[in-house]
């Protein structure tokens, strides 16, 4: 883990390799930057830089001082970083809140993002499009009531931090049935999330969407039309995500897309089959050939 000053700002941040291409990596939560090891092993091989930064707040980055945790300055982030490194261009990778990062990054900067892989959510507005039918929403609305116990400060910090951070383990187990994460990997997670500010920062991310202010800002960003050539990977057995919410992806894009549901896998793709996910991420970043829908 390396630390950065990105415009005044602490990053850290796991750099691989040092080849001509440029992949920024986002992870998710609950998560942190070391789950791309796989991936960038794989890239470095293909002539890759390859970073993996802490998101803002995810410890030893810094938190918000301003408290903003919306699509356009996490977006922000990740272009300052691209400069920090001396890229105008690069490939952009995010699972999970890394998705919805990349998302708004490609339609930030769609000139600077060459191309992106989202996994494990689906580009925003077709989750909007999936909310607003009842029937459809109801078993997702379901799969989502975390994210109301995370609106309430303080209690949702106390709810995650009892017995080392247990809940957590369990939202894993629930998310990606059947798999039980390595214990070197979630004690990584649940060290990220145990410094000071790290877990109200990370719980920041939905309290968020929240924010009406917020998001009239931010909205266009995350709703409009991704030109940047895109794949995107889900896991047919996804506890937090169900398969059935990336349907009608076309309207998503304005680029060239592709999409392929994992079988066998949940939520946590990278970690339950690393090789597989690998290979699939290579495959769309060093191929010049166009996606499809």
């Amino acid at each position: 883990m390396q630390t950065l000053e990105v415009r005044g700002r602490r990053v850290g941040a796991f750099v691989w390799g040092q080849g001509d291409r440029l992949a920024l990596c986002l992870h998710g939560f609950p998560d942190e930057p070391g789950v791309w090891r796989p991936v960038a092993e794989a890239l470095v091989r293909r002539g890759y830089t390859v970073c993996a930064p802490a998101l803002r707040g995810y410890a030893p980055s810094a938190p918000a001082t301003d408290g903003d945790y919306g699509p356009r300055a996490l977006a922000g982030d990740v272009l300052a970083l691209a400069d920090h490194l001396g890229h105008s261009t690069f490939d952009l990778v995010g699972h999970d809140w890394g998705a919805v990062v990349t998302y708004a990054t490609c339609n930030l900067a769609p000139r600077r993002v060459r191309r992106a892989v989202a996994l494990s959510v689906p580009p925003p507005a077709a989750l909007l499009r999936l909310f607003r039918a009842p029937r459809r929403a109801l078993p997702q609305l379901w799969r989502s009531r975390y994210m109301a116990w995370f609106q309430v400060p303080g209690l949702s910090e106390a709810l995650v931090r009892i017995h080392g951070h247990a809940y957590l383990r369990r939202l894993w187990r629930r998310w990606s049935p059947g798999f039980e994460p390595p214990e070197a990997r979630f004690e990584a997670v649940s060290r990220c999330l145990a410094e000071p500010g790290a877990l109200t920062a990370a719980l920041s991310y939905y309290r968020a969407l929240s924010r009406p202010s917020l998001w009239r800002r931010d909205t266009t960003l995350v709703t409009a039309p991704i030109s940047t050539p895109t794949l995107v990977l889900a896991g047919e057995r996804d506890g937090c995500i169900d398969v059935s919410a990336y349907a009608d992806l076309g309207r998503a894009f304005s680029g060239p897309w592709r999409f392929e549901a994992l079988p066998g896998v949940g939520h946590f793709l990278i970690d339950e089959a690393p090789d597989g996910v690998s290979g699939r991420i290579v495959e769309w970043l060093t191929t010049d050939a166009s996606g499809e829908g």
